[in-house]
């Protein structure tokens, strides 16, 4: 094989090379996302059941308007929390992906 025609082919794989390893760490980043908003979507579920049980066994209006203003402010608390979280992580791939790796 003549030179210029294995510097090209050494280049190409190199180039390959990166690109798995970017999509590897894209597949990995987005299965750490997909495990924390699965973990947040049971945080909430437990919190609406709760929410719920609470509501059941309200004595009177003025409590029911009372549990559902303090669920609806800590929801919205936990979802900025979670959505701030999120894109974080989301940021932080992004970050890892664009480092030039070290051969």
């Amino acid at each position: 094989m003549p030179p210029a025609l294995a510097l090209f082919a050494f280049a190409r794989d190199l180039r390959v090379r990166d690109h798995l390893g970017l999509a590897e760490a894209a597949r990995a980043g987005a299965s750490e996302i997909a495990h924390k908003s699965m973990g947040y979507v049971e945080q909430n579920m437990a919190a609406t059941f709760e929410f719920a049980q609470k509501l059941m066994h309200a004595k009177d209006p003025t409590e029911l308007v009372r549990l559902q203003s303090e669920y609806l402010a800590n929801q919205m608390k936990v979802l900025s929390t979670q959505a701030q979280d999120l894109g974080q992580s989301a940021a932080k791939i992004v970050m890892d992906a664009a480092k030039p790796k070290k051969p």
